[in-house]
């Protein structure tokens, strides 16, 4: 893997474990957010397992090649999620920058990954 790719799959890796890890943990803001979304509790810890999964590939694949790919393509998924939640589903303009960056930034990491392949 390049350079640029490992630091992107550590980053997203990192900062995935944790968003996953709230999303798990029930926190009662998240819980809130997701009653705001129209989304059942089951949905939220999907979510968390979803990212968490993703997470781990991309941390994985620092060290075995393919496993980042994977995880950046879960991540990926689950921004797409998020942009169409708060673009669509429930219209937060504010909200939705957040989710398109994350976005553009797992699609950037699966190009990396994918080339370095």
């Amino acid at each position: 893997m390049s350079t640029a790719a490992d630091i992107l799959a550590a980053v997203l890796g990192l900062l995935f474990l944790i968003s996953g890890g709230f999303k798990l943990s029930g926190i009662k803001m998240i819980r809130d957010n997701f009653r705001l979304w129209r989304y059942p509790d089951s949905f939220r810890v999907f979510t968390g397992v979803w990212e968490v999964a993703g997470a781990a590939l991309l941390l994985i694949g620092i060290a075995i090649h393919g496993a980042g790919l994977a995880g950046a393509i879960l991540i990926l998924t689950a921004m797409l999620g998020a942009v169409y939640t708060h673009v669509v589903r429930v219209p937060e303009p504010k909200a939705v920058a957040l989710p398109a960056v994350l976005l553009a930034t797992s699609a950037a990491a699966a190009a990396l990954l994918a080339a370095t392949l």
